[in-house]
């Protein structure tokens, strides 16, 4: 496509959460800067090493630029500094910046006090939490983080409402949704899934319940134990609950693997896996089930593994709660339930569990819906963003009061 005038044709994108390090904002920096040069945007990624020679290249046409380290630590502030005032001076003339984590976009508010230079940022939820109840972010940047950026882009209109609702003064046309996407790859169709079922020693004939998230109380997994325990015996004979994620909280950890010794049902802890066995158990499994909550530092900003298993049709069960109904539309390609109702928990999983015309029906439309939700459509957005094109993608507003 053709670009606009005002978005920057050189594009520099800082970020300490990139391939091979998993996880949302990884993907998300990899998906865009793929989607961005395919429309001729000419991208340089800085991203660190973790542990290797250089940083990782996702295939795209774009440059990457490898700093030494890994998931940022606050004790490295300084260092960021550093690196995003060297991505600024090595940006060409006319070109810009996006800043992709919360210590970069940091960074560049702080830096745009004394220079001039053209940036925007990427607020996935809960760093906006954080800049507000951080002291220190408040000494370095007062009430303003994103200081003079262009554009602040947001995952969803949740994060949007999080974002207004702390920062009132920041004006609704800076504010852009960039909805995520879900890549092709996990809507192609395995070939190959009995060997994880064989890997994990999961009978054929079993229903699978699969959650897939980091290990902390947040993402609901103690949550889903505790209501699968309450289905009727009939169902619970059928069923094996899968817990794929990688340990954060070790205490936590402890926790649901006691508990898991303790209901009548088979518990898996499967830890990580690859994206081509995690395909294949979202296309084993009978229904997703992560019923995360908001916590009060960390919120559920979009919610991308929902549309991961949509594009495997398969349904989700989950909590109405931030993001989330913007990703699954309750009782069309999923089932919804208010938070902190494990009765209700534990009736919508019975009701795909024990109807199969349910989840199929619920499955395909989440197959559906998984393919309006794509990373040229996220790259699109930030570029219309910019204006001069037909068709002006629409900002984030408030919703009217009725």
């Amino acid at each position: 496509m053709k670009l606009n005038k005002k978005f920057p044709r050189d594009l520099t994108v800082l970020t300490h959460e990139y391939p091979p390090f998993p996880g949302g904002i990884a993907t998300y920096c990899s998906e865009i800067v793929k989607a961005l040069s395919n429309m001729g945007v000419r991208i340089t990624v800085w991203a660190p090493t973790f542990g290797e020679e250089k940083a990782f290249n996702n295939g795209s046409s774009a440059k990457v630029v490898s700093f030494k380290g890994r998931v940022f630590k606050k004790s490295g502030f300084i260092k960021v500094l550093f690196l995003a005032l060297k991505a600024i001076k090595a940006t060409p003339k006319g070109g810009g910046i996006l800043a992709a984590d919360w210590p970069f976009v940091a960074a560049c508010g702080l830096l745009r006090r004394f220079l001039p230079f053209s940036y925007s940022v990427m607020l996935h939820g809960s760093e906006i939490l954080f800049f507000r109840r951080s002291k220190v972010v408040h000494l370095l940047l007062g009430g303003d983080p994103f200081f003079k950026a262009d554009k602040i882009f947001v995952n969803s209109a949740y994060t949007g409402s999080v974002l207004k609702a702390n920062y009132p003064h920041i004006s609704d046309d800076r504010v852009v949704i960039t909805h995520l996407g879900v890549n092709s790859f996990w809507l192609e169709t395995s070939e190959n899934k009995i060997s994880i079922l064989d890997k994990l020693d999961i009978a054929k004939n079993k229903k699978i319940v699969l959650s897939t998230g980091r290990i902390v109380p947040r993402k609901g997994q103690m949550r889903c134990i505790n209501a699968l325990q309450e289905l009727p015996k009939s169902l619970k004979k059928d069923i094996v609950y899968v817990i794929v994620g990688k340990t954060i909280d070790h205490a936590y950890d402890a926790e649901i693997r006691e508990r898991a010794s303790q209901v009548d049902y088979p518990v898996i802890f499967a830890g990580t896996v690859t994206n081509e066995e995690l395909r294949d158990l979202y296309r084993s499994s009978e229904v997703f089930c992560l019923p995360s909550q908001n916590n009060g530092t960390k919120i559920e900003g979009f919610g991308l593994v929902f549309l991961e298993a949509a594009g495997s049709a398969l349904p989700s069960v989950a909590v109405a709660e931030a993001a989330v109904p913007e990703v699954v539309e309750n009782g069309e390609s999923g089932i919804l339930v208010g938070p902190d109702n494990q009765k209700a928990l534990t009736e919508a999983l019975k009701s795909v569990l024990e109807n199969d015309t349910l989840s199929i029906k619920l499955g395909n439309a989440a197959q559906e819906r998984a393919t309006t939700f794509t990373w040229d459509n996220c790259a699109l957005a930030m570029i219309k963003s910019f204006g001069d094109l037909e068709n002006k993608h629409t900002t984030w507003s408030p919703k009217k009061s009725a």
